[in-house]
């Protein structure tokens, strides 16, 4: 859709363009005030900010194919605005490097989480809902420090979480404020 330059691609109103190749925009501007809920493909190439409202409740939803998807956000800046990541069907990976996230869903297949980079501070997943993720591949940074919610296991089925040999890859399972039992047995570290 797109050419050289900074191409934005701006909303006016609700969309679903998930059956849309979208290429080569690099900006998609939720701003106006009745686009608050926008879905498009997963498979955006060139895509580094998504803008929405302050203060408003914007949400844009990445949606995967059938197919096995290479589903990379990890180069997206959002602003004002909270994303979900649907993958469908398919043995999916996904790459994330932030937290701006509500829903990641692998959907079926053998589906990985990568964790391309989480900042000095870390990145804290436990706000986010995650399922169909059998795989989180913390081997794409140097060291990684990563909190998910203890849920993940049971809910996502969580069986694999890879790191870096000789890095400080942290991940931390958080519990509720309630009693817990955080059974962690079905998980495989490898390094």
């Amino acid at each position: 859709m797109g050419d050289s330059g900074t191409d934005t691609l701006a909303f006016a109103k609700n969309a679903d363009l998930s059956a849309v190749s979208i290429q080569n925009v690099e900006v998609i501007d939720m701003k106006a005030s009745a686009a608050s809920d926008v879905t498009i493909s997963a498979l955006t190439a060139g895509l580094t900010t998504v803008s929405g409202t302050s203060g408003a409740s914007d949400a844009i939803t990445f949606a995967g194919t059938s197919s096995s998807d290479a589903i990379d956000l990890s180069g997206i800046t959002f602003n004002n605005v909270k994303g979900t990541i649907t993958a469908a069907t398919g043995a999916d990976t996904i790459k994330i490097a932030s937290d701006a996230y509500t829903t990641i869903d692998g959907g079926s297949g053998s589906d990985t989480l990568t964790i391309t980079s989480t900042g000095s501070s870390g990145l804290d997943l436990t706000a986010t809902t995650i399922t169909g993720i059998e795989t989180i591949d913390m081997k794409a940074s140097a060291a990684t420090d990563l909190t998910v919610n203890a849920s993940i296991v049971s809910a996502s089925g969580v069986a694999t979480v890879a790191g870096t040999s000789g890095a400080s890859d942290i991940i931390t399972f958080a519990g509720t404020a309630s009693a817990d039992t955080i059974d962690l047995s079905s998980i495989t570290l490898t390094m």
